[in-house]
């Protein structure tokens, strides 16, 4: 019974040792993760993320991308204030406005001659249109095209206007015009006067088809320059003249200067020159170009004028018109002044953000790796915790068996020791009735009871101060436990108590003790009384439990 209470509590302390080496890894464990969140919140999250919270509204987000376009002409460090506002919720925003926010980047960035930017915004929103299938992904091929135009890549720009020409076409979208023209300006640049010439006829045949009066405008006008570039003069003129009568009918200012500066252009370069047609026109764009603040027409007017004047000898008239080129010099340079620092604070602001963003990045980066490198750590520590606590138990666990084997040895000594009193007292009680028989022949009789007086002055039982001292030692905390519990046991209760405990029965207590069985039932019942027990509990089962 005692074996098998043993092995039990052997058995539930390991357990409990088990569990709480997983309890503290666990616990560890989590405390590690839980840092290394932290961490990532609380540098990853930026201050207008935990202190604000900002609705979006469609409405909201549409007005300001209307606002962006008017301020790039005029303020283009606000428009891209306002632009980095706004991308600042782009992984919000639905595919719809995404799309106006991509085209309205792009537009920006393309207006500061930052291609590369502009393309990137370009190409996201080609992606998105791709994927919902909008038509309006032609008109982005288009200005992906004028971007390459623009930073000298003819070809690539020839891919994306044919491209898009090909969907214009397909989706009969308006303007097909300005495709056909761009794609025969770049003939023109090559030199194939010819070919550009048969792109502007199938650009004026469509657009007549269409009744587009703008397309049908710049088809002849472009018509009339290609013309007199193959010196068809004559054609030159007719589609020029065919121009200025769809120009007029429409309300373009900038267009009406522009036709009447190609026919004063071309009656002033005509083998037979017609120097009043010359001024005529010339005079009318420049008066119509200043008007509407036209300088490009207005400068060029001046200067064919001004040489006009001068092989007329009209030197008044001359300087007249090269005061207004001076002027027009002068304002384009502080225009061009004013663009070009405005171009290299847009650039500089832009620099700066990427180099923000370069170090957010680096940043993000090192708190990937401080984390990983917390975890880990955590995790190693966690490792050799566990090792330790494992080899801790394990030496606890050889203790303990130790501790059981000696626990034996002096429960098998005090067994021992009680047998060998057992029977000694044996011996002593044959030894004594036989000399009591022996007693009662006369001739023997005092010699007898001299032998039987000593017997008995000599006999005892088990030393009792040798028992509980050896007792203590093995079973240190029974007394202790016993006597918190049951304060009123006496010294004699306690020495049952012991007997009992080590499962010995009342003939066996009474051969050690010398006491009669009698004594020693009416003992056991006194402690029984004493320990509360019921009648259906067993004495030594319990006084087992007890350690």
């Amino acid at each position: 019974m005692e074996k098998e209470n043993t092995t039990l509590t052997k058995y539930f302390e390991d357990a409990f040792w088990y569990f709480k080496i997983f309890l503290m890894t666990f616990k560890g464990l989590l405390y590690s993760i839980l840092l290394s969140l932290f961490l990532c919140f609380l540098f990853f999250a930026s201050p207008s993320k935990l202190f604000a919270q900002h609705t979006i509204d469609d409405n909201n987000i549409t007005a300001v991308l209307k606002e962006i376009r008017r301020l790039q002409d005029v303020d283009e460090k606000s428009a891209l204030n306002l632009l980095n506002e706004i991308l600042a919720y782009e992984k919000k925003l639905p595919d719809s406005l995404l799309i106006k926010l991509y085209d309205t980047a792009a537009t920006l960035y393309a207006s500061q001659d930052a291609h590369v930017y502009a393309l990137n915004y370009y190409h996201s929103e080609l992606l998105l249109q791709k994927s919902t299938n909008s038509k309006d992904q032609y008109i982005t091929l288009k200005n992906i095209g004028n971007l390459y135009y623009n930073i000298g890549k003819n070809n690539v720009a020839k891919e994306y206007w044919s491209e898009a020409l090909q969907g214009y076409e397909k989706e009969g979208l308006s303007k097909k015009y300005v495709l056909y023209n761009n794609l025969a300006i770049l003939e023109e640049k090559e030199g194939n006067y010819k070919r550009a010439k048969e792109i502007y006829e199938s650009a004026l045949s469509q657009s007549i088809k269409l009744g587009d009066n703008m397309g049908i405008f710049m088809a002849y006008q472009n018509l009339g320059i290609v013309s007199f570039k193959l010196q068809l003069f004559k054609e030159a003129l007719n589609y020029s003249y065919k121009a200025k009568q769809v120009a007029f009918q429409s309300k373009e200012v900038n267009e009406r200067a522009k036709i009447l500066y190609n026919l004063g252009y071309l009656h002033y370069n005509l083998p037979l020159k017609n120097e009043d047609s010359t001024e005529y026109y010339l005079r009318e764009a420049f008066l119509l170009s200043k008007e509407s603040e036209y300088k490009t027409i207005q400068k060029a007017s001046s200067e064919i004028l001004i040489s006009l004047y001068e092989g007329q000898k009209k030197h008044q008239l001359a300087n007249f018109y090269l005061h207004e080129v001076n002027r027009g010099y002068r304002d384009e340079l502080d225009k061009m002044i004013d663009g070009q620092i405005g171009k290299i604070e847009f650039k500089y602001e832009q620099k700066l953000k990427e180099q923000l963003y370069t170090l957010q990045q680096r940043r993000k980066n090192w708190i990937y790796f401080t984390s990983f490198l917390i975890l880990v750590t955590g995790c190693v520590i966690l490792f050799l915790v566990y090792k330790l606590q494992k080899v801790k138990l394990i030496k606890t666990g050889l203790e303990n068996r130790l501790l059981l084997k000696k626990l034996e040895e002096r429960n098998k000594e005090i067994t021992q020791k009680s047998l060998e009193v057992l029977h000694k007292n044996e011996i002593l009680d044959v030894t004594k009735r036989k000399l009591t028989d022996l007693k009662r022949k006369p001739e023997v009789n005092r010699q007898i009871s001299s032998i039987l007086s000593e017997i008995n002055s000599n006999e005892k039982g088990l030393n009792i101060e040798e028992f509980e001292k050896v007792f203590k030692e093995t079973h240190a905390d029974f007394y202790r436990i016993l006597l918190e519990s049951y304060p009123d046991l006496s010294r004699t209760d306690l020495r049952l108590a012991a007997f009992l405990r080590l499962n010995l029965s009342t003939k066996d207590i009474t051969a050690i003790t010398g006491q009669s069985q009698n004594s020693i039932n009416i003992a056991r019942h006194r402690l029984r009384k004493k320990l509360n027990l019921q009648e259906h509990e067993n004495i030594i089962n319990f006084l087992i439990s007890i350690v």
